[in-house]
């Protein structure tokens, strides 16, 4: 796959894999309208792409993100009405994408998430984190609100925790972010994020690529589907995936 032309997005494959790069450094690698149309072109690039696995995603510099520009919330301001919704709509939709790519994705964090990157984070399946990063929903200090995260992490903790950190902008240890869910690994330095994470590709790539994309769907659907239909639902999915090739091929293994 030819990657798009970009600025502080990079794409490199390795086989099954795709790790995606954010360098933003200077800006520390805080979200606009730019990064998040050039995440948005590269992932809607590789959604359909049954050659791709897993993506990787990683950031340059010593702190993951600080969440949206400021910069870029100032100028959304002084928008009408109508291009100001836009604006928002923009990273509302990047991060329904981000959860919905049908890959498995995984984040390697360091120095510090905030905001809107700890909603990032609570999109992605895998987050490798190290143990010294920081995390802050930082909002509510500049008079604004997270609202285009809010559904995933509340999905991620609970509405109880997130009601909390929404509303005093605290910051949280990397240990805090384990307990509450945002963070699945906690690694003792970056050297360790990349061990960690060269492990769970191993482990993924012993898996079955069809199994693995129906079952993070199984997942998400399960979200939605009414209770009285689950039981179908989930007995006429199991059905039809063990009859499939993929599945006929490794049960005769």
């Amino acid at each position: 796959m030819t990657p798009p032309a970009l600025t502080h997005v990079s794409m490199t494959e390795h086989g099954s894999v795709v790790r995606i790069v954010i360098n933003n450094e200077k800006e520390h690698n805080a979200f606009d309208s730019l990064l998040i149309a050039e995440l948005t072109r590269v992932l809607k690039a590789l959604y359909d792409s049954e050659q791709c696995e897993t993506i990787v995603f990683s950031t340059v510099g010593r702190c993951f993100s600080i969440g949206a520009s400021l910069n870029w919330m100032k100028e959304a301001s002084t928008l009408d009405d109508a291009d100001n919704y836009k604006s928002s709509r923009e990273l509302a939709d990047l991060l329904q994408l981000i959860q919905n790519m049908p890959q498995t994705t995984i984040a390697k964090v360091q120095g510090a998430a905030f905001g809107g990157a700890i909603g990032i984070l609570c999109c992605m399946d895998i987050v490798l984190a190290s143990k010294r990063v920081n995390f802050c929903f930082r909002e509510v200090k500049s008079g604004l609100v997270p609202a285009t995260i809010a559904p995933y992490v509340i999905g991620c903790i609970g509405s109880k925790k997130t009601k909390k950190l929404f509303q005093t902008a605290e910051i949280f240890s990397c240990e805090q972010a384990f307990q509450y869910g945002i963070v699945d690994m906690i690694c003792e330095s970056l050297e360790d994020i990349d061990r960690q994470c060269d492990l769970t590709l191993s482990q993924l790539a012993e898996c079955a690529p069809n199994a693995k994309r129906i079952s993070k769907r199984l997942v998400l659907d399960l979200k939605t589907i009414p209770p009285s239909s689950v039981l179908d639902y989930t007995a006429q999915l199991l059905a039809k995936v063990r009859v499939s090739d993929e599945a006929q091929l490794r049960l005769k293994a």
